[in-house]
């Protein structure tokens, strides 16, 4: 636990320093220490344990070091059907470097690269240093195990500025390259809707709420028919048999938070110091991050397509929201200091305790750190 403190302490601690220096407009100091940041972030990512993470026990390393035996790309591609992207990273890395360090602090750097643009492109609308502190307590072990959908995931938090700008055109550009790594990206199709509600009429806004609700509500009731279908007709492979539910499981301490996170978020979207419009398409991403935690109950494929969401409201809308209403007063420090303890101490149950992921310990006997 101490070694997962001290990498996420001083992360955030280059990452402010960082915020501090872009705040009084010394920009080459602001670069020097957020890459400083990303690069020691992604290095602790790299020399973990081999064993850190389901995803990287059972699929990732074990292609990565597959990819010796193939002599062209398209027959390493035509085996493993990754995501394009992911697929060149894996087999391009492993010809030139044999290295398996060197692939994942790739994976992890790209994650964290467009997580601090993000931040920085959005600096005048949220809390800089909150968002990265959530994003480090609350996604840094997923990104360790969910590689691939951690970069789809932070690539798709950067085109936001997009969406809102009404720029659907680059928004669009930056939601293939995400579906390149990770091909749920497809799932934030559903936020060009949610954000054109503002729009809409209050009670037809509320139909729409209520419509997507019982869509929802439908895929719960029917998820294995569904995705039986699509198995069969070849929409999805033979491997996603796996994930068909075998009834609800129920993740106590993940949705106890989830659920608090939404309250805390929905209370400081009240507010009317947020413009009508994103104030509107933020209460709209809760709602569908609440649908699909719902449907997170049935498997992990499930669970998967709600981090998306899930990242929205954690990183985006909490700062924003905190920074609208209570940023720079002592209310603001008390909710600053609650939010933080909250990620802290859902980190700590989640990882350190219940070992979600398999991220935890952070080293073992084969780690490369003790090599």
């Amino acid at each position: 636990m101490l070694t997962y403190l001290g990498i996420f302490v001083f992360g955030i601690a280059l990452f402010s320093i960082g915020t501090f220096f872009r705040d009084k407009g010394l920009k080459i100091l602001h670069w020097i220490f957020r890459f400083g940041s990303l690069i020691e972030l992604s290095y602790f990512a790299a020399i973990r344990a081999d064993s850190v993470g389901t995803d990287v026990l059972f699929y990732m390393k074990p292609s990565f070091d597959y990819a010796a035996l193939y002599h062209t790309f398209f027959e390493y591609w035509q085996h493993y059907h990754f995501e394009l992207f992911y697929a060149l990273l894996s087999y391009y890395v492993q010809k030139m470097t044999q290295n398996s360090v060197v692939f994942f602090f790739i994976l992890m750097a790209i994650a964290v690269f467009f997580i601090i643009l993000f931040i920085d492109t959005e600096k005048e609308s949220l809390d800089s240093n909150l968002a990265f502190c959530i994003f480090v307590f609350g996604f840094y072990n997923l990104g360790l195990n969910y590689s691939r959908q951690m970069i789809a995931i932070a690539i798709l938090l950067f085109a936001q500025r997009y969406l809102v700008k009404d720029d659907l055109l680059r928004f669009c550009f930056w939601l293939v390259i995400a579906f390149l790594f990770h091909r749920s990206s497809v799932i934030i199709l559903m936020l060009i809707p949610l954000y054109y509600s503002y729009k809409l009429r209050p009670e037809m806004r509320s139909n729409l709420s209520l419509l997507f609700i019982g869509v929802f509500v439908f895929l719960l009731l029917f998820y294995n028919k569904i995705i039986t279908v699509l198995i069969s007709v070849g929409v999805l492979g033979a491997k996603y048999a796996v994930h068909l539910s075998t009834g609800l499981s129920i993740p106590v301490v993940i949705t106890i938070f989830h659920l608090f996170l939404l309250g805390v978020s929905l209370a400081l979207l009240h507010s009317n110091k947020i413009e009508f419009k994103y104030r509107t398409y933020y209460v709209e991403i809760c709602i569908f991050d609440f649908c699909l935690l719902l449907i997170g109950f049935l498997s992990d494929t499930a669970y998967r397509l709600e981090l998306f969401t899930f990242i929205l409201v954690a990183v985006m809308i909490l700062p924003v929201a905190f920074k609208a209403v209570a940023y720079g007063t002592m209310q603001g420090i008390v909710w600053k200091m609650l939010i933080i303890s909250a990620f802290v101490l859902f980190w700590y149950i989640s990882v350190v305790v219940q070992n979600e992921g398999q991220t935890y310990p952070y080293l073992t006997v084969n780690s490369q750190l003790v090599r």
